[in-house]
């Protein structure tokens, strides 16, 4: 269960957005199962009500009820810097705190998440369909047709090339692209990534074999078994071992329902969780 910070246009807005915020608060807690941390509940705790206002109040204003401007920044970047993710209400790009508080988000590493009905923060603050650079010409046919493609400078360079040494290393030792001919079994690549993943995790960064970084060769075992999975379904005949074992009919939502039922009784038990030692806090 973690706390989801609500952001949203306000300024400008009918009783300056609080009713789609109050929505958001029920729907993080009763659908999602998280805590919901809602900037208009902030307000009302600070003295703040827009229903005590006039009717025909001009909603572009900040009233003094509400504290300055600094004051509401400050209250309202102390509470997003408490949670693990932000949820972008409809209307967020029009909001410069919204837009703010988005790249805020991003630079502390907290999940994004938004509205069915928002626009997805996921490729920027100004995209549509994608994100055109400044100098786009609608009359340029190549900035037209390119905009569509799928974004290759979204990889970092610098992880891209990492990745192809661990490919080199392994063309160089079994023959390279033997993936595309001879096939692979799931199974061997499951198994060869989760070794990697796990020697990273348990603390061992550099791979004593290749000298390549673990996260690296992870990457490179799943580059090679979805190659192999989607030219086998497009038809290259090459031979894909699907040997997972049969489907589970346990949906992960169930597990998710049982864990969120433990944090509770955890949390009712032995109080707030204890920080755990890590790398960092050891050092």
């Amino acid at each position: 269960m973690k706390r989801v910070y609500i952001a949203g246009p306000m300024k400008g807005l009918p009783l300056f957005n609080f009713p789609a915020f109050d929505a958001a608060e029920v729907f993080i807690e009763q659908q999602i199962g998280d805590i919901a941390v809602n900037p208009a509940q902030i307000d009302r705790d600070n003295g703040f009500d827009p229903t005590l206002l006039p009717e025909d109040y001009d909603w572009n204003i900040i009233p003094p009820s509400a504290g300055t401007r600094e004051e509401i920044m400050r209250r309202d970047i102390n509470a997003l810097l408490t949670c693990r993710a932000i949820y972008m209400l409809p209307g967020w790009e029009n909001s410069a705190g919204a837009k703010a508080e988005l790249h805020l988000a991003r630079w502390a590493g907290l999940e994004i998440l938004h509205d069915p009905d928002a626009r997805s923060p996921i490729l920027g603050d100004n995209s549509t369909d994608c994100v055109k650079p400044k100098e786009f010409k609608d009359s340029n046919p190549k900035d037209s047709v390119g905009c569509t493609k799928p974004p290759l400078h979204c990889i970092p360079a610098h992880v891209l090339f990492e990745v192809g040494m661990g490919m080199f290393e392994g063309g160089w030792k079994y023959r390279e692209a033997n993936y595309r001919v001879i096939g692979v079994r799931a199974s061997i690549y499951y198994d060869a990534a989760m070794r990697h993943l796990i020697a990273w995790w348990e603390g061992e960064d550099i791979d004593p074999a290749s000298k390549i970084h673990h996260i690296s060769k992870v990457m490179s075992c799943l580059a090679v078994l979805r190659d192999c999975q989607m030219q086998a379904e497009n038809g290259s005949g090459v031979s894909y071992k699907d040997d997972r074992p049969p489907k589970s009919v346990v949906p992960m939502a169930k597990l998710e329902t049982q864990f969120k039922a433990m944090l509770e009784r955890l949390q009712t038990e032995h109080g707030d969780r204890k920080e755990p030692y890590t790398e960092i806090g050891q050092k």
